[in-house]
């Protein structure tokens, strides 16, 4: 915003406040004359009491437009600093945009696809982006799902997209692309450590869910105490069929569970996987279940994570 429309938008309360609270006043006021007192009391003292709100009111309102001015101009003057790690790349205007980013890159994955340049080009020249996007993901994921081989070249054309465009900041180093970061800055990257389970495999694993709300209708939050119940053999495959009828959960999705129940003696026992997982210690993660079938797992996190 320019400084001079900042500074009215902050300021020009000091002026208005007083006078449109001076006029509401007077208005009331006029409101209150003689003759209401006789012909109407109660809306004569219905008017004493909105003067009488006026006094704790006025500075209330005034004190607080003077806070704001105070937070806003702080803001403003400090500067922004910039972050450390992988960030967004400029826009022309000099901020840090995620929607040209995402978009851009899309882009060059549909460029690889089925659909070549035309397709890429229609992502492009979107006018209405941030509200039409949904329609090029959708032909985006048709268009990579022609065949094997499109998938992969769309998968490739957008990760090395995303590895160029992303930019990495670190103290002591100019801006540089992620791809150079990964070239270049590879010493003393990670902390690492090797932690090793003691205790043995389940020997005769079995699948699990987490529910703790058992009837229809009821919002989730009345069952806290209850969140931590778990559900398996019959009762899950009762209770996937009631989630199938309520529209929950996709049939295929309930009866791939059923599949992998019935083959959880081999299935559950991921001693001989590996996963890498990104954001590891992210609440919403599958770490703590990977590692409770015996996987192995790379994990990766922010300090303090």
């Amino acid at each position: 915003v320019p400084y001079p429309i900042f500074w009215l938008r902050y300021s020009l309360f000091m002026v208005l406040y007083p006078t449109g609270i001076t006029g509401e006043i007077l208005q009331v006021l006029v409101a209150m004359g003689a003759h209401w007192k006789v012909a109407n009391p109660l809306w004569y003292r219905m008017c004493l009491i909105i003067l009488l709100l006026y006094v704790p009111g006025s500075p209330g309102m005034i004190g607080n437009m003077w806070g704001n001015r105070k937070r806003s101009f702080k803001k403003r003057n400090a500067g922004k600093e910039e972050p450390q790690g992988v960030v967004w790349p400029k826009t022309k205007s000099g901020d840090r945009s995620s929607m040209a980013t995402n978009r851009g890159i899309l882009a060059a994955a549909a460029a690889a696809g089925p659909g070549t340049v035309e397709a890429a080009s229609k992502i492009s020249e979107e006018k209405k982006w941030r509200f039409a996007y949904k329609k090029h993901v959708l032909d985006h994921v048709t268009q990579s799902l022609q065949s094997p081989d499109a998938c992969l070249a769309m998968a490739r054309a957008g990760l090395e997209a995303a590895q160029t465009s992303f930019r990495f900041l670190r103290e002591g180093h100019p801006e540089m692309s992620m791809k150079d970061a990964m070239e270049k800055l590879d010493e003393n990257i990670f902390d690492i450590a090797e932690l090793k389970g003691e205790q043995g495999v389940y020997s005769k694993p079995e699948l699990t869910l987490s529910y703790g709300a058992p009837m229809l209708g009821k919002p989730y939050y009345q069952f806290e105490e209850q969140r931590k119940n778990k559900i398996s053999g019959t009762k899950l495959r009762e209770q996937l069929d009631k989630w199938v009828e309520y529209g929950t959960l996709e049939p295929d999705v309930a009866d791939a569970l059923k599949t992998l129940q019935m083959k959880q003696g081999d299935w559950l026992d991921l001693s001989d996987m590996h996963f890498v997982l990104l954001g590891a210690a992210s609440a919403m993660g599958p770490l703590t279940f990977l590692l409770s079938l015996g996987a192995n797992v790379v994990a990766v996190a922010r300090p303090g994570a």
